[in-house]
């Protein structure tokens, strides 16, 4: 017995030595995805490691292929102690120990190490520098077996979202290929078109899918704000060519011998009317593009200039591609009226001027100065806490400011870094002498002044024609504080009257000489004029008691152009009361918001208060009031100008409206209108026929018979539902 036992252990130790002298050597990757899955093998060459794969392992890189390293713990700590695997990314690696298997639900051909045959991989070097092999997308997509786990680039990808937030997809417009990216909290949402590295993996289903390492893998290539490609780009590489999506408005155009320099201006997102920060784009021909244009269709590369010695900030250039040509979609922008920012510069002026170099701004505080060689400068001059500093800035494009010699005055013009300059130095390229401005500037629409934006804080703005009173109020908070809206056939503006009321303002008065100091509060609160106690004594009344009309619009109306309405009489029928759903103080004119009113799926919102009137509102009514944006955001609200201008539609047979100068009502299915001699009176049936039309000949108008339950009245312009008893 013993003698048996002993030849079955020598049977068993020659099976191990069997099993040991096993093990396959391997120079390449190549001949490991040769072997039989589940051969043990041995890794001698030389690889890089390249990509984490979630919570798999590592990959790992050579010239002939990829394979995963099939261990958890690889650079990271060890289940049960605090021993780490060093072995991580960007490495160069030998000597790998394991078994081959071949790919298999979400995995990849692989390396299985254990925690000890990982932990002695020999490291040759660390913090390799690799560089993925550049692929195209749609050849890529044809060869997607010889890219498994293979690092790439693709220099442009286009990228879409599948599935909300969760998923991406790479697709090729050409071909029509796809290939899914699976989201990543660490990355995050992914840009339209973009630079990536990634390696060709797979998800739990067995899909092909588009691994991506990290944020600094992508390197966006799209961009829908000159904000986001300042921001951005200056850490890429500036050979890359990027795509601007949005639309922009051209602030300026200068047209050389052989190209084309034109300065564009995004949209401020509070007001689609006016623009935000510019960019400088070099077009390699010459363009057919003008000052006003709106353009389309920006793609090439983003190019720093140097810095300057104060801020330390750079200037950039934006060089379109020859092979993509710039569209023309639009015109009328009226970019030399659009600037938004106002310069009085202190002793940091310039590091804040410096961030919006290539935009159209407006320099106030300061003098226009010649020089000695007959071209002009425009100086600032501020206290820095040392003393006075001047700010000498060079304007161009103007020939002769010989009339602003000495004196105080705005500038308005596009920052230009693009071309070398002194310290405390840079240009302002006015387009015109209109672009040096008075300390008066007149407007012969409300419209024209608000489209101006700010002109600084110097500038007094003068409406030269006529406008109508149509609402006065005072804000009530701990110091009242007194306003007037006025508007005109273009547009309407808050006069703001600070601490002192104009008692002789009333609603319905025409008025002729309103001037004041323009202020913009980009979207917190509204447009309107402040006009102290010398310019108010300007402001005659023309005359008084004309009709105060309202625009007949709808909600989802001034809701698509809110800018259009603001501060707007409007009238608006078939609304209903909302539920309350705020209070809170500081808002203009009454101290509460209180609830809303509601028309389809639209909301506009409504206060109470004491300045409100104590209005009372109906389930279903018609409104005649001013539009208002009352606080940051989407929170337009009507402040009704009467009661008499809240028509309850469902109980309402009698309307008598004094500031209207109409009375009217039902008795025994008779219709009868009390309004001034000549009137216009027109009634409508619910399915809009005519049932009667003429002018008032007397002071009362009789319509009997009507067969009706309700119809509609119009007096001049106004309308009203009643009901026919």
């Amino acid at each position: 017995m013993k003698k048996i036992t002993l030849i079955l252990l020598c049977i068993v130790c020659c099976a191990l030595c069997i099993n040991l002298s096993a093990q396959v050597e391997c120079k390449t990757i190549a001949e490991i995805k040769a072997l039989e899955k589940g051969t043990a093998c041995q890794y001698v060459g030389t690889a890089t490691t390249t990509y984490y794969y979630g919570d798999f392992g590592v990959m790992m890189q050579d010239e002939t292929g990829a394979i995963l390293l099939y261990n958890s713990n690889l650079g990271a700590k060890k289940a049960g102690n605090h021993e780490k695997i060093k072995v991580t990314t960007n490495m160069q690696i030998t000597d790998v120990w394991g078994t081959y298997q071949t790919e298999g639900g979400s995995l990849l051909d692989r390396i299985v190490l254990s925690d000890e045959d990982a932990a002695y991989i020999l490291i040759e070097k660390e913090n390799v520098a690799f560089t993925p092999e550049v692929v195209d997308f749609d050849e890529y997509m044809t060869k997607l077996a010889d890219y498994k786990g293979k690092a790439v680039t693709f220099n442009e990808i286009n990228i879409r979202s599948v599935g909300g937030t969760l998923n991406g997809e790479f697709y090729s417009p050409t071909t029509g290929a796809t290939l899914s990216v699976p989201f990543d909290a660490r990355i995050g949402n992914l840009p339209v078109k973009a630079s990536v590295n990634g390696f060709l993996g797979r998800d739990g289903n067995g899909k092909n899918v588009f691994m991506i390492g990290s944020k600094d893998d992508i390197t966006p290539l799209s961009f829908n704000s000159i904000k986001d490609i300042k921001n951005v780009v200056l850490k890429y590489n500036e050979n890359l060519n990027y795509d601007m999506l949005d639309t922009f408005a051209v602030s300026h155009v200068i047209k050389e011998a052989d190209k084309t320099i034109v300065y564009i201006q995004e949209k401020d997102k509070y007001e689609p009317d006016h623009y935000d920060l510019g960019l400088r784009i070099e077009i390699p021909s010459v363009a057919n593009i003008v000052t006003g244009d709106y353009i389309a269709g920006v793609y090439g590369k983003f190019r720093p200039f140097a810095g300057d010695s104060i801020s330390g900030l750079v200037g950039a250039s934006f060089f379109q591609d020859a092979e993509k040509e710039i569209e023309v979609v639009g015109n009328g922008a009226e970019c030399r009226s659009l600037a938004k920012y106002i310069y009085t510069l202190t002793s940091d002026g310039m590091q804040n001027a410096f961030r919006y170099e290539s935009t159209l701004v407006v320099f106030s505080g300061g003098k226009v100065v010649k020089n000695d060689n007959n071209t002009y400068s425009y100086v600032i001059e501020n206290e820095n806490g040392t003393g006075r500093q001047s700010v000498r800035f060079v304007v161009t494009g103007v020939e002769d400011l010989s009339a602003y010699d000495g004196k105080e005055c705005a500038v308005r013009g596009v920052l230009d870094v693009a071309n070398n300059y002194p310290d405390n130095q840079f240009t302002i390229i006015c387009r015109s002498a209109d672009d040096v401005l008075s300390s008066v500037m007149q407007f012969a629409t409300i419209k024209e002044l608000i489209a101006s934006g700010e002109l600084g804080s110097d500038i007094v703005y003068e409406l030269t024609n006529p406008v109508l009173v149509s609402y006065v109020f005072a804000k009530t908070q701990n110091t009242p504080t007194y306003y007037f809206v006025i508007q005109d056939e273009t547009a309407g503006i808050i006069v703001d009257l600070n601490v002192t009321a104009m008692d002789n303002i009333e609603a319905g008065d025409s008025i002729e000489g309103v001037k004041g100091k323009y202020n913009n509060t980009r979207g917190i609160t509204t447009d309107f004029l402040a006009i102290n106690d010398e310019l108010r004594k300007d402001i005659v009344v023309k005359n008084s008691n004309n009709p105060v009309n309202g625009i007949e619009v709808t909600f989802a109306e001034i809701l698509a152009d809110k800018k259009l309405y603001e501060n707007r009489v409007v009238t608006v029928r078939g609304v209903k009361k909302g539920s309350v759903f705020h209070s809170g103080t500081d808002y203009m004119p009454q101290d509460a918001i209180e609830g809303c009113f509601v028309q389809g799926t639209d909301t506009i919102y409504y206060t109470t208060g004491p300045n409100s009137g104590g209005f009372t509102f109906y389930d279903n009514m018609d409104i005649t009031g001013v539009v208002d944006n009352k606080v940051i955001g989407e929170y337009y609200s009507i402040w009704p100008l009467s009661q008499q201008h809240i028509i309850n539609l469902d109980e309402e047979t009698s309307i008598n409206s004094i500031e209207l100068n109409a009375n009217i009502y039902s008795y025994s299915k008779s219709l009868f209108i009390e309004a001034i001699e000549g009137a216009s009176i027109r009634v409508f049936n619910m399915a809009g026929q005519c049932l009667y039309a003429n002018p008032s000949a007397n002071a009362l108008v009789t319509i009997n018979d009507i067969t009706e339950n309700s119809v509609i009245v119009l007096v001049n312009d106004m309308a009203y539902k009643l009901m026919i008893k």
